[in-house]
């Protein structure tokens, strides 16, 4: 079956009219009435009554519309996919604060510079960041670390600090009502590693895999929790060990790469991963702990 034949059909489907649906895919009216009356001859069925002054669609007619788009979006797929057979494709894993907060301006500055690249972007939790990479499943991603990383294309040092939400509720509680991502985040394993060294005792109140969730419960007053200095949340309040909090030790946020060979396009994705968090640090007057392609 020709594919002229569906997109006359449709055609005249959408437009309740031959007339118009021949304007629309530009065709004569006749060769749109020839086309719609093969197709009918083709599935031994009428699809239109035309016995009325608008065309409209019979049962069996309604029936088939739906089969004939799904056709035609096929096909459409298929030739684009043949279109994009040079296309190159990068898997990219970013964490959650990362993508709410940075991916856009990202996103942003790579596109205008590498328009034939697609981006395919998993946004997850640094642990299943780590394993996708390591399966193969990505090609570039975004982790944090507790560890001095090894092997990472850039790294720069994540000062951290703790915060509540304006009426600082919860400070004064032992155990303390901690505000956490799920276990293996590099954030709860600094939070409950510097109150256990600290002789504090310390509950998970809220937990939540997503840094929305986590800046919610923060803002409602529902405890304290450790996050990045450079996340930007309003209506929340930094606390200190002058509030009974211990310092706590940077994280490592790097970024890694499945192969150490990488497309020019996949250098300049990492190159504008540094050059947005490096700029975020100097606004922020704080120093980059190294960024270069090999830092170990």
């Amino acid at each position: 079956m020709e594919l002229d034949l569906l997109r006359a059909f449709v055609a005249v489907a959408e437009a309740s009219s031959f007339t118009h649906a021949a304007a629309r895919i530009h065709k004569t009216q006749s060769t749109i009435s020839q086309q719609v009356g093969r197709l009918e001859r083709y599935l031994e069925t009428v699809l239109f009554d035309r016995d009325t002054r608008r065309v409209r669609l019979t049962e069996e007619g309604e029936r088939y519309l739906l089969y004939a788009r799904r056709m035609l979006a096929i096909d459409e797929e298929g030739r684009a996919a043949l279109r994009d057979k040079d296309r190159e494709f990068l898997h990219v894993g970013i964490p959650e604060d990362f993508a709410v907060q940075r991916l856009p301006e990202v996103l942003a500055r790579f596109a205008a510079k590498h328009r034939a690249v697609r981006l395919n972007v998993v946004a997850a939790p640094s642990v299943e960041l780590q394993r996708r990479l390591e399966d193969g499943h990505l090609d570039i991603a975004v982790v944090k670390e507790t560890a001095p990383p090894r092997d990472a294309l850039a790294c720069w040092l994540e000062p951290l600090s703790w915060v509540a939400g304006k009426e600082a509720g919860g400070i004064d509680e032992r155990p303390v009502p901690l505000i956490a991502f799920p276990d293996g985040c590099s954030y709860r394993a600094r939070a409950t590693q510097a109150l256990e060294a600290a002789g504090v005792g310390w509950r998970i109140a809220y937990e939540s895999p997503n840094w929305s969730g986590v800046r919610a419960a923060v803002k409602s007053g529902l405890g304290v929790a450790l996050l990045a200095e450079t996340d930007r949340i309003s209506g929340i309040r930094k606390l200190s060990e002058h509030d009974g909090f211990p310092a706590v030790e940077p994280t490592f946020l790097t970024v890694k790469a499945r192969r150490r060979e990488l497309s020019q396009a996949a250098k300049d994705l990492v190159d504008t991963f540094s050059g947005l968090v490096t700029q975020e640090r100097k606004e922020a007057d704080q120093y980059p702990f190294a960024v270069a392609i090999g830092c170990s």
